[in-house]
Order: C-alpha cells, then sequence, then structure tokens
C-alpha cells in the first residue's frame, strides 16, 4: 500500500506540472486561501469511557490553477492543515487523583491536491469539484489533561505512518472582480490510509475533515 502511495505521489506531480501543456481554454490562475477545519479521527474501535468530539483547525494553501476544457479546470498546489480529535474519559467511580480526563491527537501535514473543477454557472460562477490529495506528516503529538488538570504533552510522529491520502469532494462560489478573484467553498476530505503503525497503537484511525475556506486568485497573463 505504502509503495502504490508513492507512486500515487508521482502521477498526483505530473499531473499538477504536466498539466501546462494541455491548457489551451484560457490563462491560469494563481492565489492563496485559508480556512477552519472542522476534524476528526475515525477510530475502527473504542473504549466505552471514550466521548469522541470534532476538533476547529485550519488550513492554509498556495492554488494553481489551469483551464483543460471548456468549463473544466484542474487545480494542484500546496496545502498545509492541521487535522485531530478531541476525547473525554469517564471514569466514575474510579478511585485515584490523576484519572486522565481528556486527550488530543493533532497531526499537521503538507499535502499536494489535485482536483477537477466544473464551472455550473457564471458571474457568479458555482462550481464543483472532486480530486486526490497526499499529505506528508510533518509532526504529530498528543496532549493528556489528568483530573487534577496537570498535562502531559508526547511527540508521537514516529508511530504513525509519513503520509496520508484523502479523497476531496466540495463546491463553491468566486466572484470575477477583473483583477482579482475572490472564492468561497466547502469540501469533504476522506482519509483513505490507516494512520498509526502496525503495533504502535491499540486501535487503528483514519482522518476526517470538513474544510470552509475562503481565498483569493490572479490571472496569470
Amino acid at each position: 500500500m505504502r509503495m502504490n502511495m508513492k507512486k500515487l505521489l508521482i502521477v498526483l506531480l505530473l499531473i499538477g506540472v504536466g498539466s501546462g501543456s494541455s491548457a489551451v481554454a484560457g490563462t491560469g490562475e494563481f492565489g492563496f486561501s485559508a480556512g477552519i477545519n472542522r476534524t476528526s479521527l475515525d477510530y475502527e474501535d473504542t473504549f466505552d469511557v471514550w466521548s469522541l468530539n470534532k476538533r476547529n483547525l485550519f488550513n492554509l494553501t498556495a492554488i494553481f490553477e489551469l483551464p483543460i476544457y471548456k468549463n473544466l479546470n484542474i487545480q494542484t498546489g500546496i496545502r498545509y492543515y492541521k487535522i485531530g480529535n478531541d476525547v473525554d474519559l469517564d471514569f466514575s467511580g474510579t478511585p485515584g487523583k490523576q484519572i486522565e480526563q481528556n486527550f488530543k491527537i493533532t497531526q499537521n501535514y503538507l499535502a499536494l491536491p489535485a482536483r477537477i473543477k466544473f464551472s455550473i454557472f457564471n458571474q457568479p460562477t458555482f462550481y464543483v469539484h472532486s480530486g486526490l490529495e497526499i499529505g506528508y506528516l510533518l509532526s504529530a503529538s498528543t496532549e493528556v489533561v489528568r483530573s487534577d488538570q496537570s498535562t502531559t504533552e508526547e511527540d508521537i510522529k514516529n508511530t504513525l505512518h509519513k503520509t496520508n491520502l484523502n479523497a476531496l469532494i466540495g463546491a463553491g462560489i468566486e466572484f470575477d472582480l477583473s483583477r482579482i478573484i475572490i472564492f468561497m467553498e466547502s469540501y469533504y476530505a476522506y482519509g483513505l490510509t490507516d494512520i498509526p503503525k502496525k503495533d504502535e497503537w491499540l486501535f487503528n484511525w483514519q482522518t476526517r475533515e470538513l474544510s470552509f475556506i475562503f481565498g483569493f486568485k490572479f490571472r496569470l497573463n
């Protein structure tokens, strides 16, 4: 599976860089976006004392977009995103003064997306998009809070796989202001790969992310 992901990364790079030769319908666009991620980790199993919560984190993206045919564009770029969860632990009736009450897992990635964008209406332009994204793990940590409010942080990067593959689907709206294009969109990123290394954790998990972003683009003339 990991070798297949390396091959997929090469394919995404070729799509992102090589698509320029097919851009015959117009000029390319370059821009930036930022947004909020509503994130969670999807476990294959959990303990009864766990109460799983989502977390609001953030993402930043440098966007490069090229037209390929009429209302079809290809989007690529570099995306930095944080993803994780928040788990409350209920040990009611368990004696002890330092029982763990909460823990958080945070994973930070630098990712390369490749998406196909289809525009439906113009002025303003409504669009939908879908594709794949492969991310490289920059860092990862856990934070544990105990009943006496003491905290412990631990680096867990070496216990997780270095890459994460997402399937992306979303929709948005953009406004052409002549010199600049303003856009807002939302997309869902469904993690397809297992995150922890085998035998490092009791449970396996995958990533889930609902993002709301705002950005701007300039035409490359």
